[in-house]
């Protein structure tokens, strides 16, 4: 038996921290304890297996404290380990930060983290939103160049994936290369520019239109 202390200041994080090493633990018994600010981890079972539970704790410590406590500068650190662990959902994190950053709030990515200034639940809920998308997606959508960019426009304009590319193809931003949709230039432009176009009553018409004609062709789309 070894026992794993890891500080946990404000008791509103103490649920998500619990979720993360209850996901981790699988091969091991644990025992959790709450007092003074301090979450005490009893782990129980095999001397190797008890061992390696105790670094990944320590590591996640470390993680979740940089996801819940801000920088100097106001951003928390979200590491992809840390997102996948409590998700079985995955997306890649340049995809869920182009969205934050397009949705005005700041993020940047450096190694394998997302720094922003969005908490780990507000990450969370995009990266279940995005999830959704990506189910809507075209199979010919291939690279995460173009899959962050659809995402992402899809994201903050709220038309369905295939709209934004039936819209993107008509506008140049995208082309079809080898059976695969691509990008036709830079793609932060390309989102950008797309947002733009996307807006206003003459897209929501083009929308309305683009629905139609594809419920008499049998395809319909349903979207909140």
């Amino acid at each position: 038996m070894k026992e794993v202390n890891v500080s946990i200041p404000n008791k509103e994080h103490l649920e998500y921290f619990i979720e993360i090493i209850t996901s981790a633990l699988k091969h091991v018994e644990f025992a959790l304890t709450y007092k003074l600010r301090v979450l005490r981890i009893k782990i129980f079972g095999e001397r190797d297996e008890v061992i390696q539970s105790v670094n990944i704790v320590k590591t996640y410590g470390k993680m979740y404290s940089r996801s819940v406590t801000p920088n100097a500068g106001g951003y928390y650190a979200h590491h992809l380990k840390l997102i996948q662990q409590i998700s079985t959902r995955i997306i890649s994190i340049d995809s869920i930060s182009s969205v934050l950053k397009h949705s005005g709030t700041d993020s940047y990515i450096k190694d394998q983290e997302i720094f922003t200034k969005a908490s780990m639940k507000e990450v969370q809920y995009i990266l279940s939103q995005l999830y959704d998308l990506i189910q809507e997606t075209p199979r010919n959508v291939r690279t995460q160049t173009m899959k962050r960019v659809l995402l992402t426009v899809s994201y903050i304009t709220k038309y369905p994936p295939e709209f934004i590319i039936d819209q993107g193809m008509s506008l140049g931003y995208f082309k079809v290369s080898k059976d695969t949709i691509t990008v036709n230039q830079d793609p932060e432009k390309c989102i950008k520019n797309l947002i733009s176009e996307l807006s206003g009553d003459k897209t929501r018409k083009k929308f309305n239109e683009y629905t139609n004609n594809q419920s008499s062709s049998g395809q319909i789309y349903i979207k909140e």
